[in-house]
C-alpha cells in the first residue's frame, strides 16, 4: 500500500530532523493535522480536475475548489512553520525571559542598582 500525500509529507518532515531530536507532543499533534489537511488538498485537487474536465462545469464550483485548496495550503505551511524540533524560538524566549528578570532585579547595562 502507498503512502498518502500526507504521510509523504510528514516522512520528509521526519527525514529533515537532526540526530537526537524528536518531535515534541504537541509537534506530533501539528503533524497529524498537517498529514490530514495534505490528504484534504489531495481530494481537492481531484476534485477540482473532474469539475474542471466536465462538459457543464461550474466556474463557481472550480472558484470554491480552488479557494479551498489555497487555503489549506496555506495551512500546512503556517503548521510547518510552527513547528520548532530544535526548540529555536523556546530559546529565544528563554533569553527574553532572563532579560526582562534582569530588568525586573534591577540590573541594567552598568550592573545592579
Amino acid at each position: 500500500m502507498s503512502n498518502t500525500a500526507g504521510q509523504k509529507l510528514v516522512a520528509l518532515l521526519d527525514e529533515g530532523l537532526p540526530n537526537g531530536i524528536v518531535w515534541t507532543a504537541k509537534e506530533r499533534a501539528t503533524l497529524g493535522l498537517i498529514s490530514d489537511t495534505a490528504d484534504r488538498v489531495e481530494v481537492l485537487k481531484k476534485l477540482l480536475a473532474s469539475e474542471v474536465a466536465a462538459i457543464d462545469r461550474s466556474p463557481h464550483t472550480c472558484a470554491e475548489l480552488a479557494a479551498e485548496i489555497r487555503m489549506a495550503q496555506s495551512a500546512i505551511a503556517k503548521m510547518v512553520a510552527s513547528l520548532d524540533p530544535e526548540m529555536v524560538v523556546a530559546a529565544k524566549s528563554v533569553r527574553h525571559q532572563a532579560a526582562a528578570r534582569a530588568r525586573w532585579n534591577g540590573v541594567g547595562v552598568s550592573g545592579p542598582a
